[in-house]
Order: C-alpha cells, then sequence, then structure tokens
C-alpha cells in the first residue's frame, strides 16, 4: 500500500496520523513537536482529540509541555452545584462542622435523587434504580446518574491558546 494510500485510510477510519521518520530531529525539539502537529493538520487533514481528566489541566505542567495540550478536553473531579443547592450543602456541613467537599456534594445529589425516586412513587429498590437509571442509554450501561435536573452539573474545561476556558454545552457545539 503507498503511503498516499495509507494516509488517507487512516482519515477515513478517523486516526491520528504520527508523522514520518524523515521528521523525527524535528519533533524532539523544543517548538518542533508543535510545528510537526500543526504540518500535519494543515498538510494531511488530521487531527488528534484528546480527552480525560483533571491531570490534563495545563495548570500543574512545565511550560514547555503546555503548547502541546491545545484543544485538549477534560472533565472536572466532581460535580459542581447551582448556588442555590451549595449554600444547602454548605449549611449542612456547617452543622456539623465539616468541611463541604466532594462527599457532601455525592451525598446530597444522591440524596435528592433517591427522595425524587420516592417521591414519584418508587416503594422498593428495584424501582428507586429503575428511576435513577439514566435516560441516555450509553451513559445508564456504565452506571451513571442523571444529575442535571438536581441542579449539578459536570463542568468540561478545553485548552484554548494555553489558556483554560469552560466547554460549551454539548447541544450548542
Amino acid at each position: 500500500m503507498a503511503q498516499q494510500d495509507r494516509v488517507e485510510a487512516a482519515k477515513r477510519a478517523g486516526l491520528a496520523l504520527v508523522g514520518r521518520p524523515e521528521n523525527r530531529d524535528q519533533r524532539h525539539t523544543q517548538g518542533g513537536a508543535e510545528m510537526h502537529r500543526a504540518r500535519i493538520v494543515r498538510d494531511e487533514g488530521a487531527a488528534l482529540r484528546v480527552c480525560g481528566g483533571p491531570t490534563l489541566a495545563p495548570d500543574g505542567l512545565r511550560a514547555s509541555v503546555r503548547p502541546l495540550l491545545e484543544g485538549v478536553t477534560w472533565v472536572a473531579e466532581d460535580w459542581k452545584l447551582d448556588a442555590r443547592a451549595r449554600a444547602y450543602v454548605d449549611s449542612a456541613a456547617a452543622v456539623a462542622k465539616s468541611r463541604a467537599g466532594s462527599l457532601w456534594t455525592r451525598g446530597f445529589l444522591a440524596g435528592r435523587l433517591i427522595a425524587g425516586a420516592i417521591d414519584t412513587g418508587a416503594r422498593c429498590a428495584p424501582e428507586v434504580a429503575t428511576l435513577l437509571r439514566n435516560h441516555d442509554a450509553t451513559l445508564a450501561a456504565a452506571g451513571a446518574l442523571e444529575c442535571d435536573h438536581a441542579g449539578a452539573t459536570l463542568p468540561v474545561f478545553v485548552v484554548q491558546s494555553g489558556k483554560v476556558v469552560t466547554a460549551a454545552p454539548a447541544g450548542s457545539q
């Protein structure tokens, strides 16, 4: 198979193209990786989309690595509550002489969802489980709860021009 055929097959399959042997020296120099990535995108139309957790945030990484993170998307480790729910969780934690951390947030969300299931008529564990199941089949299969109805969001961030920005909601992209 010729080089051009391999490139075309990789593009059709949605695979990232990782360079040619003649460019190895350039890839390993400072700025060379960014130039190489830009050349692949420009000349061959390939792009690599990287998604993950907060370890991909550029804040904790060396300055020389940050340009390589352009376009990287990551999801926060925990749910973010709306102002009213956050105030309730903070006040409950204060009464308990505790700090309202991620366990308080998750407990609040689980309690709110279970109470909502019971309010709609669930009277046993399987009925509660059915009502808690996410409406999206993929998320339900992964065991994800539908917390956005409970006033919570899971923040998603993107690196743009070396800075962290909040990603637009999925429906607006």
